[in-house]
C-alpha cells in the first residue's frame, strides 16, 4: 500500500495487483494510470554480426514504431561482443523532428579507456563502447526518452564496429527493447 510511504519521495511499490509510484506528494497506480497506456517488449531471437565496417546499420529486430506526437520512454538491453581492436558503437534513430535523449545506464569505458557518463541528444549519433575482446560477451543497458513530432516512424537501434577490423562484432540473441508509451 503506497499510503504507508506517504512521506517517502520517489518510492515504487509492487503488489500483486498494482505498481505504485509515490512522488512525494501523491501515490499513483501506474497500472491504472491514463498516462501509461502500453508497454511493448521486443526480443532479439537471432544473433547479428558486422565485419570490417564502421557504418552504422539498423538492427534487424530492435526497433519500435512511433506514431505522430507520441512520447515514449525506453530501455534497450544489448548483449554484444567485438574484438578489443574494433570495439563497438551504438546509436538510435528517430523520425524527423523528434527529440531523443538517451545514454548508458551508469557509466562505461570508451575506446580511449575514459570513464564516460554522458548520453546523446541527436538521432543517429553513436556512443563508442570499449570491449573486453572477441569471445567475451558483454551486456549494456541503454535508456532514454523520445518526444515525437508530427511524423510517424521508428525508434531504431543502430550499431557497428567503432574501428574497422577484419573480425566480427555481434549483437546476440536475447537482447531486447522495451518501450513505455505515455
Amino acid at each position: 500500500d503506497a499510503t504507508a510511504n506517504a512521506t517517502a519521495a520517489a518510492r515504487i511499490r509492487v503488489n500483486a495487483d498494482s505498481l505504485t509510484f509515490h512522488d512525494g506528494t501523491a501515490a499513483r497506480n501506474l497500472l491504472n494510470a491514463t498516462s501509461l497506456t502500453r508497454v511493448e517488449f521486443i526480443r532479439k531471437t537471432a544473433a547479428e554480426t558486422v565485419n570490417n565496417s564502421t557504418t552504422l546499420q539498423n538492427d534487424d529486430t530492435l526497433l519500435a514504431a512511433l506514431v505522430a506526437s507520441e512520447v515514449v520512454a525506453f530501455e534497450c538491453a544489448v548483449r554484444y561482443n567485438a574484438s578489443a581492436t574494433a570495439d563497438i558503437k551504438f546509436a538510435f534513430t528517430v523520425p524527423a523532428g523528434a527529440t531523443i535523449n538517451w545514454g548508458v545506464a551508469g557509466s562505461y569505458l570508451d575506446p580511449a579507456n575514459n570513464d564516460v557518463r554522458t548520453g546523446s541528444t541527436a538521432s543517429g549519433t553513436a556512443l563508442a563502447i570499449a570491449t573486453a575482446g572477441a569471445g567475451a560477451e558483454e551486456f549494456l543497458l541503454l535508456v532514454g526518452t523520445v518526444v515525437n513530432s508530427t511524423t510517424a516512424g521508428n525508434l531504431q537501434l543502430q550499431w557497428a564496429q567503432n574501428t574497422a577490423n577484419v573480425s566480427d562484432a555481434a549483437v546476440a540473441a536475447g537482447s531486447w527493447l522495451k518501450v513505455w508509451r505515455v
